[in-house]
C-alpha cells in the first residue's frame, strides 16, 4: 500500500487569534494563549486511505503546474500579444486560474435551533467560537452561512461576503412582515385558537424588531412608540407605496455598506410602472486579520442589536460567506450551516427550500436526546434521502448518562449488558469512599487536636499515645486504599459510561435503520455520533470530573476523515480531467503553433470549422425534444389522465375535516392547510390531496415515473455526448481528408482533435451533473407540499384560494369555507389546482432544460471555436518578426516534448497510485 500524507491540517500560524469555545466556560486566557494551551491538534489527525491523499499525489499536481507555467514562460513579453502566441500564452494564464478554483462539494447543514449545529462546525473546522456568534436566538434571525476555503483574490487570513436579498425578494419579504404585523394588531380574528394567540404574536412581535432593526435611523422607527404610529398612521394607505417606502430605505442601507464588490443596485420599474423589475444579487465583501474583526463585522448582517443603536441589516441578508485559509476539509468542500430549513418566516423558508438541495450532501443534524422525537430530523431524511446522499449527525451523545437513561433504552430492547451491576459497583465504591473519606478526615483532626468523637455519641475521647501511633502509622495504609478506591471508581464509572455511550448510540442507529427500510430506497444511510462538549475539552485540556470520552471517541475526527473521504474520488477525477481535457489540449495547440507549416488555405479550413459548429445545433435540439416528450408521456399525461380521481380523493379527505371544531379548521387555514393543534396532530392539507399523484410520480421508494423520466433523459443525455464526440472527430478526418493541399501536419492534428473529443466529454459530464441538480429540486417541488416549501407548486396552487377564505368570516364561515375548498378542488379547468401544479412542473422542467442546454451550447461552441483560434495562426501572412517568431516556435515545441514527458509521468503516477489502493478506494 503506498503511504498517505499524515497531515490533516496544513499551517495553523495564521490562526494565533481564535476565541474560545463550548466547554471553557470559566478559563480565561486571551487569544494568543489559546493557541498556545491546545492540547488535540487536528494536524496529527492521519488522511484516509486514498490516492487523492497520498504523498505522491501533489507531486502530481506540482508536475501539472510547472507544465503550464513552463509553457507560458517560453513566450517573452514582447511576443505575448503576437498573433501566433497570444491564443497560447492566454490558454496558459486561464488553466492557471481555472486550477486555482477546484470544483468544491458542497454540504448542507440543516436541522432545528439548539441541534448542535453551530458548536459541531466549531469541532470541524477546529476553530472556537468561529460558527457560535450566528447562532442567533430569535428565529427571524437566522441566516444561513457557508464556511469555504479561501476566496479567489484574498490576501489575508479571514474574509466575509455578504449576499443580499434581491429587491423583489426584500419587496416580498417587507410584504410578509407587514401582514405578520398588522394581522395581530389590528386584524385579530375573534375565531383565533388559543394556542395560536402566541404564534401570531410572536409573528407581530419578529415582523416589528424586522423594521426597527433595519430602519432605527429613520425618524419613523427612532423609537418604539414612533415605530408603532408610523405603522398604524401606514396601516389603511395603499400598501404599494408603504412598500415604495420601506424598499427605497433598505437599498439606501445596502448602498452604505463600507466595502462593496458587486454591481450597483439600481431601481427600475417594470413598463406599468407599478413594481420594481430588479432581480440582481449585490455582495458586500471584506477581509481581515483575526477572527474578533470578522465577527464584529458580521454581527450586524447576521442578528439584531437589542438596543437598535444602529442599523441591522439582517432581515435582507440571503447568506453570509466565509473564507478561511489553511482548513484542510475545506479545501475540496463548502459547508453551509442551513438553519433556514427550520425558520417560520416564509420568505426565509422559500429561501431554503429553493436551494438546500442544489449540494452534493445533506447533514441532518439532531441531538441524541431528542432523536426520537424531532419530526424534522426524519422528515428531512424521508424528504431528501433518495435524491441525495445524507448523513445523520446526533450531537450531545454524552448527554444525560444516567441510570434514567439505562431503564430507558432496556424498556425499548437495547441490551444494557452489565450496566447495572456496575452501577452497583459505583453505589458500592462511592460508600467506601465516602467511608474512608470520613475515617481520614476523623483521625486527622483528632492526630491535630489530641481528641476525638466516637460515633454513638458526641463525647470527646482523648486520643492517647498509643492509639496516635497507631493511626499515624495506619494513615498512608488508609490514603493508599482511598485512591485505589478512586482508581477502580473512576474504571467502574468509565466502564459505564463508554457502555452507555455504546448503547445510546445502538439504539439511535435502530431508529434510523427503521425509517431508512420503510422510506428509503437505499438500504443505509451513515449515521455520526458526536459530542462537542468533550472534544473542545481536549482542545482545551480543561480538566473535568467523571468520565471522559476519548478524542476519537467523540466522533469528530471520524467526521472529519468522512469529509476527505467524500471528496477524494472527486479529486482525483477532477486532476485526471484537467490533464486529459485540459492540459492535452493546450500542449496539442502549442505543438500545432510550433509546427507552423502553411500560409495559404485557412479561408478553408475556418468555413469547415464553421460548418461543423452549424451541424451540432440539430444535435442540441434533438436531445431537447426528446427530454420533452419524455416529460410528456412519462409525467404529464398520467397526472392529466387521473385528474378526477385526484379531485376525488381529495374530496374525500377534506370530508373529514368538515368535522373538526370550527376553531381547528380555522387555524389550518391561516396555515394553508399545514399545522397542528392541541386537539389535532401535525397534518398538512396539500400533502394529503397531493398523495395519489406522488403515488404516480414517485412511487414506493422512488421507482415511480419521474424515475423513469430520470433514467430516460440520461439515455438521451449520453447520446448526445456520443454524438458530440463523433462530430469532433469527423471534423478532424474532414480536415485530414479535404485539405491536403494546405498541408495541415496530421498526426499533430489528429492528437489535437483528439484532445478537443476529450474536452466535449468534460464539459457536457459538468452539463449533466448540474441539470440533475435542477431536476431533483424541480422533483421536490412537484411531490413536496408542505408549509416549510411555500414554492412547491401545489402549495401556490392552493395558496389563493386559502387566502380567500382567510378573509371569510362570519355565522356559517366554516361551512362556506368547505364550500369554497371543495369547489377549487374539483376544477375542471387550467385553473385547477391538479392542473397548475402538473403544468408547473412540466415547464419548470422546460425551462431547466433549455438554461442549462443553452449554456452546454455556447461552451461547446466555444470549443469548436477553440480549434480555429488555434489553427489560425498557421495561416497568418509572414511579419517582419518571423525570425523571432521562428526562435520562439522552437523553444515551444522542444518545450512540448518535454512537457508531454512530463504529462505521461504525471498520468502515469496516477495509475500506480489508482492501482496500489484498489477499486474500494477510488468510490
Amino acid at each position: 500500500m503506498a503511504e498517505t500524507d499524515d497531515s490533516l491540517f496544513v499551517n495553523d500560524e495564521d490562526f494565533d487569534d481564535f476565541d474560545g469555545d463550548e466547554g471553557m466556560e470559566g478559563v480565561e486566557m486571551d487569544d494568543d494563549a489559546y493557541a498556545d494551551s491546545q492540547i488535540y491538534k487536528e494536524e496529527i489527525e492521519s488522511l484516509p486511505t486514498a490516492p487523492a491523499y497520498d504523498k505522491e499525489f501533489p507531486v502530481v499536481q506540482k508536475m501539472i503546474n510547472s507544465v503550464i507555467e513552463g509553457l507560458q514562460a517560453t513566450i517573452p513579453e514582447e511576443q505575448r500579444e503576437a498573433p501566433r502566441f497570444k491564443h497560447l500564452y492566454e490558454s496558459c494564464e486561464q488553466l492557471k486560474k481555472a486550477k486555482s478554483t477546484p470544483n468544491r462539494r458542497r454540504i448542507n447543514i440543516v436541522g432545528k435551533s439548539g441541534a448542535g449545529k453551530s458548536s459541531l462546525l466549531n469541532s470541524l473546522l477546529g476553530r472556537p467560537k468561529l460558527a457560535k456568534s450566528l447562532a442567533a436566538s430569535k428565529g427571524c434571525t437566522h441566516v444561513p452561512t457557508s464556511y469555504e476555503s479561501a476566496f479567489l483574490g484574498q490576501t489575508k487570513a479571514l474574509a466575509a461576503k455578504v449576499e443580499f436579498f434581491t429587491l423583489d425578494e426584500i419587496r416580498t419579504k417587507l410584504d410578509l412582515m407587514l401582514k405578520d404585523y398588522y394581522a395581530w394588531v389590528y386584524e385579530e380574528d375573534q375565531d383565533v385558537a388559543p394556542e395560536e394567540t402566541a404564534e401570531l404574536q410572536t409573528a407581530a412581535m419578529t415582523a416589528f424588531d424586522a423594521f426597527r432593526s433595519l430602519f432605527n435611523e429613520q425618524d419613523e422607527f427612532s423609537s418604539k412608540r414612533a415605530g408603532e404610529e408610523f405603522l398604524a398612521d401606514s396601516y389603511k394607505q395603499d400598501r404599494n407605496t408603504l412598500l415604495d417606502t420601506l424598499l427605497d430605505w433598505c437599498q439606501d442601507l445596502i448602498e452604505e455598506v463600507e466595502e462593496i464588490d458587486g454591481d450597483v443596485m439600481i431601481k427600475t420599474e417594470d413598463e406599468d410602472g407599478t413594481s420594481f423589475g430588479d432581480t440582481r444579487n449585490i455582495c458586500a465583501f471584506k477581509e481581515f486579520d483575526d477572527q474578533k474583526e470578522l465577527t464584529k463585522y458580521i454581527e450586524p448582517f447576521a442578528f439584531s442589536d437589542s438596543k437598535y443603536s444602529s442599523p441591522a441589516l439582517w432581515p435582507i441578508v440571503k447568506i453570509v460567506r466565509q473564507g478561511l485559509r489553511n482548513i484542510r476539509i475545506l479545501q475540496e468542500n463548502t459547508i453551509t450551516d442551513w438553519p433556514g430549513s427550520d425558520d417560520t418566516n416564509r420568505l426565509r423558508a422559500k429561501a431554503s427550500a429553493e436551494r438546500v438541495y442544489h449540494c452534493d450532501e445533506i447533514w441532518i443534524v439532531s441531538s441524541a436526546d431528542r432523536i426520537g422525537t424531532d419530526p424534522s430530523a426524519m422528515t428531512n431524511l424521508v424528504r431528501y434521502g433518495n435524491d441525495i446522499p445524507c448523513i445523520v449527525v446526533c450531537t450531545c451523545i454524552d448527554d444525560k448518562l444516567d441510570e434514567g437513561l439505562a431503564n430507558e433504552m432496556e424498556k425499548e430492547g437495547e441490551d444494557i449488558g452489565n450496566h447495572d451491576e456496575l452501577l452497583n459497583t459505583e453505589h458500592d465504591l462511592e460508600k467506601r469512599i465516602r467511608a474512608l473519606d470520613a475515617k481520614i478526615n476523623m483521625r486527622q483532626q483528632a492526630i491535630e487536636k489530641g481528641f476525638w468523637k466516637s460515633a454513638s455519641n458526641s463525647k470527646r475521647i482523648k486520643l492517647d499515645d498509643t492509639k496516635r501511633n497507631q493511626w499515624v502509622e495506619e494513615m498512608p495504609d488508609v490514603r493508599t486504599k482511598l485512591l485505589e478506591y478512586q482508581d477502580k471508581l473512576q474504571d467502574v464509572s468509565q466502564e459505564r459510561f463508554d457502555l452507555l455511550v455504546a448503547v445510546r448510540k445502538s439504539y439511535i442507529k435502530s431508529l434510523l435503520q427503521d425509517t431508512v427500510s420503510r422510506h428509503l430506497e437505499r438500504g443505509q444511510v451513515s449515521l455520526y455520533c458526536v459530542s462537542n462538549h468533550h472534544y473542545n475539552m481536549h482542545k482545551t485540556g480543561k480538566t473535568v470530573t467523571g468520565p471522559r470520552l476519548s478524542v476519537e471517541a467523540t466522533g469528530i475526527p471520524d467526521l472529519r476523515r468522512y469529509i476527505l473521504q467524500t471528496a477524494a474520488p472527486r479529486i482525483l477525477e477532477n486532476e485526471k480531467q484537467f490533464i486529459n481535457s485540459q492540459v492535452s489540449v493546450l500542449l496539442q495547440g502549442a505543438n500545432v503553433v510550433a509546427n507552423q507549416l502553411s500560409f495559404e488555405g485557412g479561408d478553408k479550413v475556418f468555413a469547415m470549422i464553421q460548418n461543423k459548429r452549424a451541424q451540432l445545433t440539430p444535435l442540441f435540439g434533438q436531445y431537447l425534444d426528446s427530454v420533452k416528450s419524455s416529460a410528456m408521456t412519462e409525467l404529464k399525461e398520467p397526472l392529466v389522465a387521473e385528474q378526477d380521481g385526484f379531485a376525488a380523493v381529495a374530496l374525500k379527505r377534506l370530508q373529514e375535516k368538515k368535522k373538526w371544531h370550527w376553531c381547528t379548521s380555522r387555524a389550518f387555514i391561516r396555515h394553508e392547510g399545514c399545522h397542528k393543534t392541541q386537539k389535532q396532530p401535525y397534518h398538512s392539507w396539500n400533502e394529503q390531496f397531493m398523495e395519489p399523484a406522488n403515488s404516480i410520480l414517485i412511487g414506493a421508494k422512488n421507482n415511480g415515473r419521474w424515475r423513469t423520466f430520470e433514467i430516460e433523459e440520461k439515455a438521451y443525455s449520453t447520446n448526445l455526448q456520443g454524438a458530440l464526440v463523433r462530430e469532433c472527430e469527423d471534423l478532424a478526418l474532414k480536415l485530414e481528408a479535404d485539405t491536403a493541399e494546405v498541408q495541415l501536419p496530421k498526426q499533430e492534428l489528429r492528437d489535437f482533435m483528439k484532445g478537443h473529443a476529450l474536452r466535449l466529454e468534460a464539459i457536457h459530464n459538468r452539463f449533466q451533473q448540474k441539470l440533475e441538480k435542477s431536476l431533483k429540486g424541480i422533483k421536490f417541488e412537484s411531490t413536496l407540499a408542505n408549509n416549510g416549501i411555500p414554492s412547491a407548486y401545489f402549495n401556490v396552487a392552493m395558496r389563493g384560494v386559502y387566502e380567500t377564505c382567510q378573509g371569510i368570516r362570519g355565522t356559517g364561515s366554516t361551512a362556506r369555507i368547505m364550500s369554497v375548498l371543495e369547489n377549487h378542488l374539483q376544477r375542471k379547468d387550467e385553473h385547477s389546482p391538479f392542473a397548475v401544479h402538473c403544468n408547473s412542473m412540466i415547464d419548470a422542467i422546460g425551462r431547466e432544460l433549455e438554461a442549462n442546454l443553452d449554456k452546454l451550447q455556447v461552451q461547446v461552441g466555444k470549443s469548436i471555436d477553440d480549434t480555429w483560434l488555434w489553427l489560425e495562426p498557421m495561416f497568418k501572412k509572414e511579419s517582419d518578426d518571423s525570425k523571432d517568431e521562428e526562435t520562439v516556435a522552437e523553444n515551444v515545441q522542444k518545450y512540448v516534448i518535454k512537457a508531454r514527458r512530463e504529462m505521461e509521468s504525471a498520468s502515469s503516477l496516477i495509475a500506480r497510485l489508482e492501482q496500489a489502493y484498489g477499486a474500494e478506494n477510488l468510490q
